[in-house]
């Protein structure tokens, strides 16, 4: 369904789509799991749009223990270390012409909601935002 749901996004942008998911039953409002990812993968191809040669969003979800963890990562150039501390801020952009700057602050605002938190890990080659929701 996701892919579904992206699949303008990836068109327009010319990205690979790569998933890795594991058949999982977890506690979550559905609506607010695929705004968190939609969201992820929107910021991640805005970040690596026309910026590597081969665009690639990986989309995985693997049981660990009593949670469920969703990982979207890029190969992108990464998040500038300027803006690391205040990425999940409202009105927090990378200088584009468009947008809000609420997508990421949505993302922490709807993880929190499932008493969670979401956490990223990023470099020159890519970001990586990852969240854990209870298992059922």
């Amino acid at each position: 369904m996701l892919q579904n749901t992206s699949r303008p996004l990836f068109q327009y942008h010319k990205i690979q789509f790569k998933t890795s998911v594991e058949p999982v039953v977890m506690f979550a409002d559905p609506k607010k799991i695929l705004r968190i990812l939609y969201n992820l993968i929107k910021v991640s191809a805005e970040a690596i749009e026309k910026q590597v040669d081969s665009p690639t969003i990986a989309f995985t979800v693997k049981a660990e223990g009593d949670h469920v963890i969703l990982a979207v990562s890029d190969n992108g150039p990464g998040i500038p270390e300027s803006l690391q501390e205040t990425v999940f801020e409202p009105f927090k952009t990378n200088g584009k012409a468009y947008g809000t700057g609420l997508g990421l602050a949505i993302v922490k605002h709807f993880v929190e909601a499932h008493e969670s938190g979401i956490s990223f890990a990023t470099s020159d080659n890519g970001t990586n935002f990852s969240f854990k929701i209870k298992k059922a």
